[in-house]
């Protein structure tokens, strides 16, 4: 009965919220003239991710804090320093050494004091359990790599949405078989606040999560990746492979970082400066709007997901990380081939236009 309750008040509190965001930033003059994006003849703030944040909070509140799990209230914590960070990003700014420390003690607050920690790697590489201080290191590098990996996304609420609302759907079903009720609780309880966002993003809203949805998504994929790579293989649903799945959850910005990299590399440009270059717009340059972009994400990450279970069942876990790591390198090198089959189509078509204006500038002078 719980799990209903975190899934309809999460939902109900955020949707609700998110009405009320967007007409006071059609009213409130500060948010109109920095804040908002007008997409046709929709309002958009960029600071929706609040609400999203705000939702969840006020979820927690009600229906997880009465569990008095300190791990648990510590991610907590960790949410809410996400939201101050995001808000100063936001409205007055922050350097990267700010922001560099601010993750810092943010990771901390997770890693050291919840006690949220890699503490094996389930058969990884033929290991199992790991040393204390390799543990909090990778730990941290996980916090920070999966945070970067949603900021990477910028502009790009879609993808942040998408895979948030997948890896949440699934470790919810995963602690809830596995009689972890609370963090079956925070799974579903992100899965209702992002029901309620994805509502207004089928309604075109673009840019509507800002910094503050960025950082909050990040951090919180980051504590249930933890979660999820620690728990005792020993499980009612064990699952060996953990560090594939974690992969196939993420696999949609994974790709995009990979993207960036790959221009970076081969071209010396960041597309993630470039709202022009980035992944996304590749595939609207392929006539697709924004709800199929919705339906395409989410058909990517339901493959990926299904297939790093399967292979869970067949093959050990290193194997499954490098076959879920091809396929995604087989679709990067795809992605990368068809765009530069485009440039050469459209340098060519430009080449033929040129001529021809040559050509009848020359019979225009003959004349």
């Amino acid at each position: 009965m719980q799990e209903i309750n975190a899934l309809g008040v999460s939902f109900f509190i955020t949707y609700l919220g998110l009405t009320i965001l967007i007409r006071v930033a059609g009213i409130n003059p500060v948010f109109e003239k920095s804040h908002l994006k007008i997409s046709g003849e929709v309002i958009s703030p960029r600071m929706g991710g609040v609400g999203i944040i705000l939702g969840f909070l006020l979820t927690f509140s009600l229906l997880i804090y009465e569990f008095n799990n300190s791990a648990v209230l510590y991610f907590a914590l960790a949410i809410f320093l996400q939201l101050i960070i995001g808000l100063k990003k936001e409205l007055i700014g922050i350097s990267n050494a700010s922001f560099f420390w601010g993750q810092f003690f943010v990771a901390s607050v997770i890693v050291v004091l919840g006690g949220f920690r890699i503490t094996n790697l389930g058969g990884f590489f033929g290991v199992v359990a790991i040393p204390e201080l390799l543990s909090v290191i990778l730990s941290y590098i996980t916090v920070f790599g999966i945070v970067a990996l949603f900021n990477f996304t910028k502009g790009m609420d879609e993808i942040a949405a998408i895979t948030t609302l997948f890896s949440m759907l699934f470790f919810g079903i995963y602690f809830f078989i596995n009689g972890e009720k609370i963090f079956t609780l925070i799974g579903l309880a992100m899965v209702g606040c992002l029901a309620a966002y994805l509502i207004y993003k089928f309604g075109n809203l673009n840019e509507f999560l800002g910094f503050s949805g960025l950082l909050f998504m990040g951090i919180v994929n980051a504590g249930m990746v933890l979660k999820f790579i620690a728990y005792a293989p020993t499980a009612l649903y064990s699952i060996q492979s953990k560090v594939a799945v974690v992969v196939a959850i993420l696999i949609i910005p994974i790709l995009n970082a990979g993207w960036n990299c790959l221009n970076y590399f081969f071209q010396k440009k960041s597309t993630h400066k470039s709202s022009r270059k980035n992944l996304q717009s590749l595939i609207i340059d392929k006539g697709f709007c924004q709800k199929k972009i919705l339906v395409a994400y989410f058909i990517v990450g339901l493959f990926f997901i299904s297939f790093a279970l399967l292979l869970d069942r067949l093959i050990n876990p290193s194997f499954s990380l490098a076959i879920v790591l091809s396929a995604a390198f087989v679709i990067l090198g795809w992605l990368y081939k068809t765009k530069r089959n485009n440039l050469i189509i459209a340098s060519k078509q430009l080449e033929i236009k040129e001529v021809v204006v040559n050509e009848e500038k020359r019979r225009e002078e003959s004349i």
